[in-house]
């Protein structure tokens, strides 16, 4: 169901009660034929590739820098020359 944390509702006649249940009977029903959709269409979806490496933070910058000479600031802009060296290493 979409909303299994919703309280079910008792009315206070029987007419009342069946309107409701069926009510939410077939938005149920509903709910279960788009998903029925869905799982139709993510199923034609071609398989994703792998993920790009994530850009390296700078902090990361900063230490391989410092262990190679660079001079670097514990805070602030990393100069860009650093950057491109970082970004040529093997």
């Amino acid at each position: 169901m979409r909303y299994p944390s919703v309280p079910i509702l008792f009315c206070e006649t029987r007419p009342l009660d069946q309107k409701w249940a069926y009510r939410f009977l077939g938005a149920a029903l509903d709910h279960h034929h788009d998903d029925a959709g869905a799982d139709r269409l993510t199923s034609a979806l071609p398989a994703a590739g792998p993920l790009p490496a994530a850009p390296a933070t700078p902090a990361q910058i900063r230490t391989w820098a410092n262990a190679h000479g660079y001079t670097v600031a514990a805070k602030g802009r990393i100069p860009a020359d650093v950057v491109a060296a970082f970004e040529q290493r093997e």
